[in-house]
This record gives C-alpha cells, sequence and structure tokens, in this order.
C-alpha cells in the first residue's frame, strides 16, 4: 500500500480515512419534487440512498404502473420502460448540467460549495469534514481545486509551478464522468508546465513547452484537482501553490497581464419541480451541447423513439408517452441508488469494497458509469492515481452505527514496521490516543473510506486487505 503522508503514528492513514453519517428516512411523496431531490442537488449520496430504497413516490395519479398484467396503453408503458434505459444512459450528462449551472450561477450558502466562473479555479480553502454535502465523501488530507472548462473554441491552457515532492493531481473528467487524461505527479511529473487542454475537432499549434494532453470527447470537460495537505500547518503553503494554477485560454497564452473575463453563461435546466418532463428537456439540451459516440447511433435512434436525444422535444410526445417518462424519470434514481447500495460493484474483502479495475472508465458500461462514478461521487479516480476502499460494515458483517469501534494494522501489515490502531467512535479515546481518533456521528449510521494515493499494484488488484473494523463497546 502506497501513502503519501503515512508515518509511525498513523497521522497518514487518519487522513486518509473518512467516516461520514448516513441518515435513515421517508422518501418525497410527489413525483415532481422526488425528481427535483435527486437531480437538484448531486450529493449526500449514501443519505439519500438509504431514504429514497424505504419507499417509491405515491403521487403517480395517472402514470401509476398497472399490476395486473392488463396493459391500458403500450406507449405509455414502452416509454416507461425505455425511459429508464435512456435515464440510465443519459444521467451523466444530466447530473453535470445540474452541477455546472449551479457551481458556476448559484452564489454558494457555505464556503466549502464550489462557486466560480467557466474556465476559472474555485479552490477550497480548508479541509472537508463530514459536515460538507458537496458530492464527496469527507477529505482530510487534500485540497480540492475545480473548474469547469469549455474547450468549444479552442484549447485551455493548464499551468501549476514546481511542486516539489508533494503530491498532486489533476483529473480531467469528460461530461459523460469518464476520465480522458490527467496532469499530476504521476501523469506528467512535479516540475512546473503548460499543458493544453483540447476539445473534439480542434487542430492547430501549440506555442513551444506547451504539452498536448489526451483530446477530450467533450467540449466540455470537468477538472478536479487535489493537492496534498500535511495538516491545518500546512494550508498556508497549500495556498499558496493554489494561487499559481492557471487556466489560460490559447489565444491569450504569454501575454503579459493577460486577464479573463468572468462568464457564467451555461444552459439553465429545467426545474423538475415546476415541470415534471424537466429532468429531460435538460438531459436532450446536454446530449445537443456534447456530441456523442457515433457508435451509440443505434441506441440513440431508440430513445428518439419517444423524444429523447440531441435537440428533440419531448413536448411533443403523446401524452401516454410523456406520462411514461415522467414515471421513468421518479423511478430510474432509486434504481441506480439501490445498484450502488447493494455492493456489487466492488470486490468484498473483510467489510472493505475494492473498486474493479474498469472504475473511471465505464465507458458503455452505462449502469456502472451512471451508479458507480457520477452519481457516488461526480468523478472517480483511476486506480493508478488512487484507490478508495469503504467500509459499510464490521467483521460481524453489522452496519457500522453509533458505539466503539477499532482498526489495527499488524506489525508488517503497513509500510511502517510497527503496528497501528485507530480509534473510531464519537468521544475522545483519551489524550494518549486523540493522535489516532477518528470521530464518529454520535447517533446513526455511519461509513468509513480509506482512500490510498498513488497505490501499489497489491492494492489496485485487491491482494493487500486491509483489516476489518471491529466493534469494542
Amino acid at each position: 500500500m502506497a501513502s503519501t503522508n503515512s508515518n509511525h503514528s498513523g497521522r497518514g492513514l487518519r487522513h486518509g480515512l473518512a467516516a461520514a453519517a448516513a441518515g435513515i428516512g421517508q422518501a418525497a411523496a410527489a413525483t415532481g419534487k422526488a425528481t427535483a431531490a435527486a437531480v437538484r442537488h448531486p450529493g449526500d449520496t449514501i443519505d439519500r440512498a438509504r431514504k429514497v430504497t424505504r419507499a417509491l413516490p405515491v403521487a403517480w395519479h395517472s402514470v401509476k404502473p398497472t399490476l395486473t398484467g392488463r396493459v391500458d396503453d403500450w406507449r405509455r408503458e414502452y416509454a416507461y420502460t425505455l425511459g429508464q434505459q435512456a435515464f440510465v444512459y443519459g444521467f451523466p450528462y444530466l447530473y453535470n448540467a445540474e452541477l455546472r449551472h449551479r457551481w458556476v450561477t448559484q452564489k454558494p450558502e457555505t464556503e466549502t460549495t464550489p462557486y466560480m466562473a467557466v474556465n476559472h479555479f474555485w479552490h477550497a480553502r480548508g479541509l472537508w469534514d463530514v459536515s460538507d454535502r458537496a458530492g464527496v465523501s469527507p477529505n482530510i488530507d487534500t485540497l480540492y481545486s475545480w473548474a469547469w472548462a469549455d474547450l468549444r473554441e479552442e484549447p485551455l491552457i493548464l499551468s501549476h509551478p514546481d511542486m516539489g515532492a508533494r503530491y498532486f493531481t489533476f483529473e480531467l473528467v469528460a461530461f459523460t464522468s469518464d476520465n480522458y487524461d490527467y496532469v499530476g505527479m504521476r501523469a506528467t511529473g512535479s516540475q512546473a508546465g503548460d499543458f493544453a487542454l483540447i476539445g473534439p475537432g480542434w487542430s492547430g499549434d501549440l506555442p513551444e513547452g506547451v504539452r498536448r494532453t489526451a483530446t477530450a470527447p467533450t467540449p466540455w470537460v470537468l477538472i478536479v484537482g487535489r493537492t496534498l495537505v500535511e495538516g491545518e500547518e500546512d494550508l498556508p503553503a497549500v495556498h499558496a501553490l493554489q494561487r499559481q494554477y492557471r487556466l489560460t485560454p490559447l489565444h491569450l497564452f504569454g501575454e503579459e497581464g493577460a486577464t479573463l473575463p468572468e462568464r457564467r453563461d451555461v444552459p439553465v435546466p429545467v426545474d423538475p419541480a415546476e415541470d415534471p418532463l424537466g429532468p429531460w428537456k435538460t438531459l436532450n439540451a446536454a446530449l445537443a451541447e456534447n456530441p456523442l459516440p457515433t457508435h451509440h447511433d443505434i441506441l440513440l435512434r431508440q430513445f428518439a423513439e419517444i423524444g429523447i436525444g440531441p435537440g428533440l422535444d419531448v413536448e411533443a410526445q403523446p401524452e401516454p408517452v410523456k406520462e411514461g417518462l415522467i414515471r421513468a424519470a421518479a423511478t430510474a434514481v432509486p434504481m441506480l441508488e439501490q445498484q450502488l447500495l447493494s455492493g456489487q460493484w466492488a470486490e468484498l474483502v473483510n467489510g472493505w469494497r475494492y473498486p474493479q479495475g474498469e472504475v473511471g472508465h465505464y465507458g458503455d458500461d452505462f449502469l456502472r458509469r451512471a451508479a458507480e462514478q457520477s452519481l457516488v461521487g461526480i468523478a472517480v479516480n483511476d486506480p493508478e492515481e488512487a484507490v478508495y476502499l469503504t467500509a459499510f460494515t464490521d467483521d460481524a458483517d453489522e452496519t457500522l452505527t453509533t458505539g466503539r469501534y477499532e482498526l489495527r494494522f499488524e506489525a508488517g501489515s503497513l509500510p511502517e514496521d510497527g503496528s497501528l490502531t485507530l480509534y473510531l467512535q464519537p468521544d475522545s479515546p483519551g489524550p494518549e490516543r486523540e493522535s489516532n481518533w477518528l470521530p464518529t456521528p454520535q447517533q446513526g449510521i455511519w461509513y468509513a473510506a480509506l482512500r490510498m494515493y498513488l497505490p501499489r499494484p497489491e492494492v489496485i488488484d485487491a491482494r493487500w486487505h486491509c483489516p476489518p473494523i471491529k466493534r469494542v463497546g
């Protein structure tokens, strides 16, 4: 197991291990409200999943499915079944359209929610704890740097200073939620550099010294930057590095003192709370602005039969088709969340879920692309860059909840020589143990996440087994 910030006190592992509460409750009752909650607020996934799986929306009325085996209108049922498939296919586009609009145009209520103009970075200033719900698990070892990049007109040059021995990475994510390239310590080295982000269809020359990254499969790209932080006292040094991260359009690159105007003109998603067909209208618009692979044509021809596809008008469909689509949008997200909670997407070892090697590049595996990349946390690293293990149960296969737990690594099972015990509990284990204490919620269900950056092959292929979490009180 490789860890860029582990030491004999276990500080690195404590930084890499995060616990989060997950509440239990009831799902929203109305179809429009349930769909709105699902697509307008990416994040808090485990909370929402456990709630939604308790009940399905009940206010379907005219779109209520028949349970007798008799089909009142074949068009409604066909639109419902095909619509679910279309929703799974298009979920990353819908998710990212909502996320882009929120982060670019909606001023945040807290300082931990990204807010930035197009082609500008937003930098996290502090470490994210369990109170944050921005679509990712608590993170107390890296600071995020996010940006929405528009590559339709020309390349965008990503620049960073010399990073020395500090771990950092910029994950380049297509609108599909698949990663298509990286800039960072592992991928391109730590020396200062300038890297061209190139959209589909662009051809031309780059300035001398600018390195080309892989051509993006979509003109809109999400940049997910992460910079290692060695505790609170290290924050000023990381902030100084973040201030030197640059995004410069090609036509301005090299101009002394050039400034990029702030743009916030991104498409506005249709609010599903106001229009139950809103998700489909937003999806059609997002598909139109991000060209689709040609080998998806046969699938898109099927979706077009119910008004779903680039630039299509879902309002032009017959009423039974629209009713089926409304129901499909209301049930598809709970289906994705149940698939995510099933754990079938990972290899289970000692209660820890090891992600499979395709993660980050699910491509035509649309179900896993939607649930295990997009829904679970906006984007997911390639295993070669980082492996995140998650645990929802202890060594007795019991759900992690209120109580005292321990995670013990025996001597020789870490990059260090000595043994290590971490204490996962609501209250302090005592002054002499607080350096190895990971606070958990006072009540309710929680889960643990172990982040390992630049992992060794035995972590990636699950030959290294993380010990189980044991309940001790």
